[in-house]
């Protein structure tokens, strides 16, 4: 004795047994009233995404962390402005400060900021000196002279 069909089952069956133009133009009204009726603002919000994002996408490399950074900035200025000017949440404006605070910092980043302060706790000497064998080749060479890094990891805190 076959078991008890679900709910589930039965309305597959049923589907199943209309013909696939049926089906899919029973889609149609349902599809108007969730997302059809709203495609004009769809359009426009789409045409508006594009044209707001049309300069950055036009600048975007893929060699270099500079411009991954522009996109994030972009998007988290985007979002910092929207959410601090509507108060959507209890803490909007603080986490739209908190926000711009991430964008400064992405800036500061690709400004490179940090990426060569810690040369001024080192000195090191380099120059190259000939391979042996290997007439035209040289190997670059390099000596620490003096380095003060306790300093440098007490000023990063």
């Amino acid at each position: 004795m076959e078991p008890e069909k679900d709910i589930f089952d039965e309305w597959a069956d049923e589907r199943a047994k209309r013909p696939w133009i049926i089906r899919k133009l029973q889609f149609i009204p349902m599809w108007w009233d969730n997302d059809g009726k709203y495609l004009h603002t769809t359009i426009k919000r789409g045409i508006k995404s594009v044209w707001y994002w049309l300069p950055i996408i036009w600048k975007d490399r893929h060699w270099d962390s500079h411009y991954i950074f522009e996109i994030m900035k972009h998007k988290i200025k985007a979002q910092s402005k929207y959410i601090g000017s509507r108060g959507i949440h209890m803490r909007a404006e603080r986490d739209a400060e908190i926000m711009m605070t991430c964008v400064r910092l992405m800036e500061t980043i690709q400004e490179d900021t940090y990426s060569s302060e810690y040369s001024d706790y080192h000195k090191t000497k380099h120059w190259f000196e000939d391979v042996p064998g290997k007439e035209g080749y040289s190997s670059w060479e390099s000596r620490l002279m003096e380095e003060n890094f306790d300093d440098f990891l007490r000023n990063i805190h």
